[in-house]
C-alpha cells in the first residue's frame, strides 16, 4: 500500500509539473481593480515580455508571454470564475464597439523554451504537424452576435464569437460557422480552441464549449478546416457591442491539461487523504497478525 500511494503521489506530482511546463501564455488580468490599460509584460526583457513558463530560458523569469499594453480599451473589473479551474485577479473588458488595443507575444529572448513551437520565419507559433490549445472565460451581457468577438491573430483572424445562441468560430470574419455550444448572456463559459497545423492550407481549428476539465477532449462544438496557413502572435478583440464583452483566463499551451489547471493544493490534499486511507488500511492489516 505504501508503494503504491508513494507511486500515485510521484505520479500526480509530475503530471502537474509536465503540465506546467507545457504552459507558454497565461493573462489572468491580475491587476488592480479598476484599472484601464493594464500592462502584460510590465517592462520585463525591456518590454519584450517572458514566457508564462521558462524553463532554461535567458533571460530567466516569466512573464504572461505577452508584450505591449493593452490600452485605454481595456478596463479591469472583477475576475470570472468557472467550475475549479484556476484563477487570478481580475478581467477585461473591452470599452468600446470595434478593435481594441493588441498584446503581442513576446520576442527577443536568447534562449527560448518554445522555439521549436515557433515559425523560423516570423517567430509566430504555428509548427507544422504541432497542435496549440487556447483557452479563455468568456462572458457577454449582450446576445448581438459578436459582442464577444475575440481574435487569435496572426496570418490571418480567427475569431471565437457568440450568436444569439451559440459560441462559435469565424474564420476572418467570413461568416461564424454552425456550432452545438450553447450560449447565454451573463454566463461564463469555458472556451476551449485546439489549432492542428498541417501543410498547406490544411490548417484545422476546433472549438469546445465547457469541456469537463481533467478529461479527453470528446467531439468539437464548431470546427473551421482547411484554414490558410494559420499562425498566431497576438489578440485583440472585435466586439460589436461597448462594455459587453468579458474575458479572462487566457491561456495558450500544448496541452489540453497546460491550458486547464486546477489549483495545486487540490491535489495535494488528495495525496493527504490517500496518505490517511493508506494509514489506516495498514493499520488494520497489523491488528489482524
Amino acid at each position: 500500500m505504501k508503494k503504491n500511494l508513494i507511486l500515485t503521489s510521484a505520479l500526480v506530482l509530475v503530471t502537474m509539473s509536465v503540465a506546467h511546463a507545457s504552459l507558454i501564455m497565461y493573462e489572468g488580468f491580475n491587476y488592480a481593480v479598476p484599472s484601464t490599460s493594464p500592462d502584460p509584460d510590465g517592462g520585463l526583457n525591456g518590454g519584450n515580455g517572458l514566457p508564462a513558463t521558462n524553463v532554461g530560458g535567458t533571460p530567466s523569469g516569466t512573464s504572461t508571454g505577452f508584450r505591449g499594453n493593452w490600452g485605454t480599451t481595456t478596463n479591469v473589473v472583477a475576475g470570472l470564475t468557472y467550475g475549479s479551474l484556476l484563477t487570478t485577479g481580475g478581467a477585461a473588458r473591452i470599452n468600446v464597439a470595434g478593435w481594441s488595443s493588441t498584446a503581442t507575444s513576446y520576442r527577443f529572448i536568447t534562449s527560448d523554451p518554445f522555439l521549436s513551437n515557433r515559425v523560423v520565419a516570423n517567430g509566430a507559433f504555428g509548427v507544422d504537424g504541432q497542435s496549440l490549445y487556447f483557452s479563455l472565460l468568456a462572458n457577454s451581457s449582450s446576445a448581438t452576435a459578436a459582442a464577444f468577438s475575440f481574435a487569435l491573430s496572426g496570418s490571418t483572424n480567427v475569431f471565437v464569437e457568440n450568436t444569439a445562441t451559440t459560441w462559435t468560430l469565424n474564420n476572418n470574419k467570413s461568416g461564424a460557422v454552425a456550432s452545438t455550444g450553447s450560449f447565454a448572456i451573463n454566463t461564463t463559459a469555458l472556451l476551449v480552441i485546439r489549432a492542428d497545423f498541417a501543410p498547406g492550407a490544411t490548417d484545422t481549428l476546433s472549438l469546445w464549449v465547457n469541456p469537463t476539465i481533467g478529461s479527453s477532449l470528446g467531439t468539437p462544438n464548431a470546427t473551421i478546416a482547411g484554414t490558410a496557413n494559420f499562425t498566431f502572435n497576438q489578440l485583440t478583440t472585435r466586439s460589436e457591442v461597448a462594455n459587453a464583452m468579458t474575458f479572462d483566463e487566457f491561456r495558450m499551451g500544448t496541452t489540453f491539461a497546460a491550458v486547464t489547471p486546477i489549483p495545486e493544493p487540490s491535489a495535494f490534499a488528495a495525496l493527504a487523504g490517500f496518505a490517511v486511507l493508506g494509514l489506516a488500511a495498514t493499520r488494520r492489516r497489523r491488528s489482524r497478525q
